[in-house]
């Protein structure tokens, strides 16, 4: 097994009465108060009556630990947008993904509509990985968002995300894109839209404002 670690301030305290420990091997030492506010899965953990510890790696320094299955970086960030100190940097996506399935499973409080947030800020930059996040959420809206800004793409380019999703939901973004394009082709190859205009003239001469179409 890996060796026990302890995370930094403020997750290094001796006043602490409980302790979360990643699945890389780091302990943060943390308090039920805060974890109760914040998390009503935690909250309904806590209130459960605690077993007797029988094993050596259930307590430390007199401390129950919970075993997690998020690695250190991801509670880190969880950790201290919950506690009162300075909000960790945002990152990109894949740095957040974890997050975003974490704030999920325990329902952390504080993180209502940040999902939303963070994926309509990166929504015009990784079109594609949005699309996917979203429906894995089922952000219907944002999902139809991230269809549209992926047209700017030349092609549904790949993501690690889309393995996310369901071979339907990849497929209407692809149908999307083919109904997007035969669209334009068929307005493109016709001249219908190209309405006769008594104002606009062709050969040559200026222009003048058009005033019927």
């Amino acid at each position: 097994p890996d060796k026990i670690k302890d995370a930094s301030y403020p997750f290094d305290q001796a006043h602490a009465d409980i302790i979360l420990r990643s699945s890389d091997s780091v302990d943060f030492r943390v308090h039920k108060t805060i974890l109760w506010v914040a998390s009503s899965v935690f909250r309904d953990m806590l209130c459960l009556p605690q077993p007797s510890q029988s094993k050596d790696d259930e307590c430390r320094d007199g401390l129950p630990v919970v075993m997690l299955e998020e690695d250190a970086k991801t509670l880190n960030f969880i950790l201290r947008t919950i506690y009162p100190v300075r909000s960790p940097t945002i990152g990109g996506l894949d740095d957040l993904y974890p997050v975003f399935h974490t704030v999920q499973k325990y329902c952390f409080e504080a993180f209502e509509g940040f999902v939303e947030e963070q994926l309509n800020a990166a929504l015009q930059r990784e079109p594609i990985s949005v699309y996917a996040i979203a429906c894995q959420y089922e952000f219907d809206d944002i999902a139809q968002r991230a269809a549209e800004a992926s047209l700017a793409l030349p092609s549904v380019t790949h993501s690690q995300y889309l393995k996310q999703i369901s071979g339907e939901q990849y497929s209407r973004l692809i149908q999307y894109h083919r109904d997007c394009v035969n669209a334009v082709d068929k307005v493109l190859s016709s001249d219908e839209w190209f309405a006769t205009c008594p104002d606009i003239f062709f050969d040559g001469s200026p222009a003048a404002p058009c005033s019927t179409c």
